[in-house]
């Protein structure tokens, strides 16, 4: 990528929502190795959603952060309200890696649609079923708000997530935390 050009790169560990790496590199495990390898600026995806992480992050290397659950449980976001409830209620557990037979695996909220699909993968199902299985799941979830029917993607951070709030007080929030925590190193 930066040979092609690239201005950055993110780094996002397994620990991240959606499609993530079949090798299951952490994010403190990746961000270092790719800071190494590359000349360009890396930004640190996957269990960051706060002035810790965005700290840690920068201790690694990164130059900033992505963050995608966190800024799903914001008004903002267009996720539907029911995805946004299911968020703040969600626990630090209640995600799971599902589509690992296909190569591509997905972190998402546990719900009945990715038990089916993990259920799916046990049993021996085809990658042509799964993909069908999979079809349309996401925006049943984020968009509808059929939280039975829909898978939807999100980070194990998404335990530290407690409250639906603006985009802009998330940000506010992090910077002014950021002193505190540095002043916790000292």
């Amino acid at each position: 990528a930066e040979a092609q050009g690239v201005d950055a790169v993110i780094a996002e560990g397994y620990e991240a929502g959606g499609h993530n790496g079949a090798d299951e590199l952490p994010t403190f495990v990746l961000v270092p190795q790719v800071v190494d390898a590359v000349k360009i600026p890396v930004l640190a995806a996957g269990g960051i959603a706060d002035a810790r992480g965005l700290v840690a992050a920068l201790a690694l290397g990164a130059e900033g952060v992505q963050m995608g659950t966190r800024f799903m449980a914001t008004h903002e976001c267009a996720a539907h309200p029911r995805v946004k409830e299911a968020l703040v209620r969600a626990g630090d557990t209640d995600t799971v890696i599902s589509f690992k037979s296909l190569g591509s695996p997905a972190r998402g909220l546990k719900t009945p649609a990715t038990q089916r699909f993990i259920d799916m993968e046990n049993a021996g199902a085809s990658p042509q079923e799964l993909r069908e299985a999979g079809r349309g799941s996401q925006r049943l979830a984020a968009l509808d708000g059929d939280m039975e029917a829909g898978a939807l993607s999100c980070g194990q951070i998404v335990g530290m997530v407690t409250e639906v709030t603006g985009a802009a007080e998330v940000v506010r929030g992090i910077m002014e935390d950021v002193p505190r925590v540095l002043n916790g190193l000292e």
